[in-house]
């Protein structure tokens, strides 16, 4: 498996499993739906987020205009 597949494998393997992790333990409300769980990810991987060099940021910002992602 390549290593960009593993790394978002597993990567979103470990949100899942805190994530259920916390509704399984009553930490998420039984009443929150699609919006709110949506909610939750991006704040989840806003706040692990590892902040990259300004070329850096440069380069991925072009190559996302570049590939349309």
């Amino acid at each position: 498996m390549p290593e960009q597949i593993r790394f978002v494998k597993e990567l979103t393997d470990n949100i899942t499993q805190a994530l259920i992790a916390d509704i399984t333990a009553g930490h998420i409300p039984d009443d929150w739906n699609g919006i709110q769980l949506r909610q939750l990810l991006a704040d989840w991987y806003t706040r692990n987020t590892i902040r990259m060099k300004d070329r850096d940021q440069r380069e991925y910002r072009r190559m996302k205009l570049l590939n349309n992602l």
